[in-house]
């Protein structure tokens, strides 16, 4: 078209291919003239009966011409039942289900069972190792097997991989009991013994393994951290979709804790539904580290790693997989694939124990230079901002005169932002960590620090408004100086900053799904204002745990107005220039359709009115 040509090339030219673009199934035998498609992002799928179903995302841009390559896989069949494994160690099974009798004086009881026949797992056998005091660290024996690692979507190029001998995977990520049991302190945020541990680096996982290998080590295995194609290939568990149970994101609540279910915190391990092959939270409540240096976050296009080693040998940082309690859906797909620098522990970050035989690995060391693990003390105003800005879930700043200013620790990540109204959608990566207020700045908090009050509906707990954008910069001015520092500088957030954080994981109208009905639950607005603002934190706050995102006020954004563009993007700030300032949430005054997520607002900087307030957010003062 005169917008632009996208070409389709297919790999098995005599398959028979259903081909829908956008959701409309496209004949493309019987085409007489090109599909007229805008510039911008659209959606391809292509299924083939026997084989594996292929989705892509594509960008016409004008003028130019794309080619879209179109492998078709055979759909994968589970793995066979595993075979005899020989291995010259006294106590590592010789069969996949077989537990040998004997067993060495040295180191813990190791007790291997059978699956009960009820149970839809065969052919696999669990082993379980006392720690001391009653805590146990239980594993699943996870069969060889040959499957397809990645996906069409963002983790290419799809290609097989062969897990040449079975291995012994955590049942559960590890909890914050085991740690102890092992290091002797916990170091997670949210604390719960059968929580997963978290705020744990990849090199605190390495101290850890070591610890476990003295106490509980020998009899033929070593303690590793599994490998990131056996952690996908143990996820999987013979499925070829999104997710170990299928691809449907709206099943995802049954087997993972994520950013629409888990309420801002982790969740006891096993509480959700197992894979396939009896392993919990594969999905969702921490990302677990895998054993792999990262490359520049594409797979290596070569055959699978030796068992035991890692892929890339070498790379700045570490993968970790799953995703967790405070990330989307799509970051819990079973290919989905993240990675961090290996000295840095978050809270959202926690790991999962492989157990192999000990003559097929080598070892994995701590780096000379590395540091003892060592735990923190954070006090309440401080940000950890060694990349990311925090450690932490919340903040609380004091203000004086017992005022509070109360932050919520938002996770890095990607999002589509805009929506049909607000073109073109695009996505947009938030590539660190921030703070944002838990609530819009109240009356109150804006006169501990400026000494006055300019709002029309006085009470101090209600939202300050009758603010414009110049007025905020003055009122950071003043609160940086009186409580800065400490490695966090207070802004306005960014209008993408806002909207991924009002979306909090979700993609509806609303941070909470599409239906208008359930509005007046989260948000102060026309329907129910009664023409006026309210006390902040009244409605139910979203899945970040933040409150009157949708209405009370329009909150003033860092941003200068323009119109998006269609590339994805990271760290978006706007134009260098312009003449109006955007204003992002809805307000008292202002109809349902105005407090959707993706809804814009503008006005010029200097412009007070008693709908405009702000909330603000902290980042790291470099």
């Amino acid at each position: 078209t005169n917008n632009g040509m996208v070409k389709i090339e297919f790999s098995n030219s005599k398959a028979q291919v259903e081909v829908k673009v956008d959701g409309e199934v496209i004949d493309i035998g019987g085409m007489k003239e090109p599909l007229r498609l805008k510039v911008g992002e659209h959606d391809l799928l292509v299924t083939s009966g026997d084989y594996q179903s292929v989705s892509k995302s594509f960008t016409v841009r004008r003028g130019q011409e794309e080619i879209l390559r179109v492998t078709l896989e055979p759909k994968i069949k589970p793995a066979e039942p595993l075979p005899t494994v020989k291995v010259a160690k006294s106590t590592w099974p010789t069969k996949p289900h077989q537990a040998t009798s004997e067993t060495k004086s040295a180191g813990p009881a190791i007790t291997v069972g059978k699956i009960s026949p009820n149970n839809p797992v065969t052919n696999m056998s669990e082993l379980s190792v006392e720690l001391g005091g009653g805590v146990k660290l239980d594993l699943v024996l996870i069969p060889a097997g040959s499957f397809t690692m990645g996906d069409d979507n963002a983790r290419r190029p799809v290609h097989k991989v062969s897990i040449n001998k079975p291995f012994y995977l955590g049942k559960y990520e590890v909890t914050q009991e085991q740690w102890e049991a092992v290091m002797g302190s916990n170091p997670s945020f949210f604390k719960g013994p059968k929580n997963p541990v978290e705020k744990v680096s990849w090199n605190d996982c390495q101290q850890f393994l070591v610890n476990l290998n003295a106490k509980a080590g020998g009899q033929g295995g070593k303690f590793v951290l599994p490998t990131e194609a056996q952690w996908e290939y143990a996820c999987r568990a013979g499925s070829t979709t999104h997710y170990s149970f299928g691809d449907e994101d709206s099943e995802l609540g049954k087997y993972a804790w994520y950013g629409a279910n888990s309420n801002s915190k982790t969740h006891p391990v096993g509480e959700k539904k197992p894979n396939a092959w009896r392993l919990y939270d594969m999905h969702g409540n921490v990302w677990e580290w895998c054993a792999d240096s990262c490359d520049s976050g594409q797979f290596v296009d070569s055959p699978a790693p030796i068992y035991g080693s890692t892929n890339p040998t070498t790379g700045s940082d570490r993968v970790y997989r799953g995703g967790c309690w405070s990330y989307p859906a799509l970051n819990c797909w079973s290919a989905y694939r993240n990675s961090y620098k290996p000295g840095n522990g978050l809270i959202y970050l926690g790991l999962r124990v492989a157990r192999v035989p000990a003559d097929t690995v080598t070892e994995t060391r701590l780096p000379e230079s590395a540091p003892p693990p060592k735990i923190k003390p954070i006090s309440p105003q401080t940000i950890e901002v060694e990349k990311p800005p925090s450690l932490v879930k919340t903040q609380v700043v004091d203000l004086g005169g017992g005022v509070k200013l109360d932050l919520v620790l938002i996770p890095a990540g990607s999002f589509k932002m805009g929506d049909d109204s607000e073109k073109p959608v695009h996505k947009v990566t938030i590539t660190k960590p921030f703070c944002l207020g838990k609530y819009e700045v109240t009356q109150e908090q804006w006169e501990a620090v400026m000494g006055n009050n300019p709002s029309r509906f006085k009470d101090p707990k209600n939202p300050v408004e009758q603010v414009s954008w110049d007025d905020c910069q003055q009122f950071l001015v003043k609160l940086n100086a009186k409580v800065g520092g400490q490695g966090g500088k207070f802004v306005l957030p960014t209008e993408a900053q806002w909207e991924y954080a009002c979306r909090a994981g979700s993609t509806g109208k609303f941070c909470f799904g599409d239906d208008e009905e359930q509005l007046g639950e989260y948000a102060w607005y026309s329907s129910n204002s009664g023409s006026k603002t309210h006390p902040v934190g009244e409605k139910k706050p979203n899945a970040f745990g933040l409150y009157d995102m949708h209405g009370n006020v329009w909150e003033w954004c860092q941003d200068w107005y323009g119109t998006y563009g269609a590339e994805a993007v990271d760290d978006p700030s706007g134009p260098t220039t312009g003449s109006n300032r955007v204003n992002r949430g809805g307000g008292w005054r202002y109809n349902g359709w105005h407090c959707q997520s993706a809804y814009r607002f503008i006005n010029v900087p200097g412009y007070r009115h008693g709908i405009l307030g702000f909330r603000v957010s902290r980042v790291p003062a470099d």
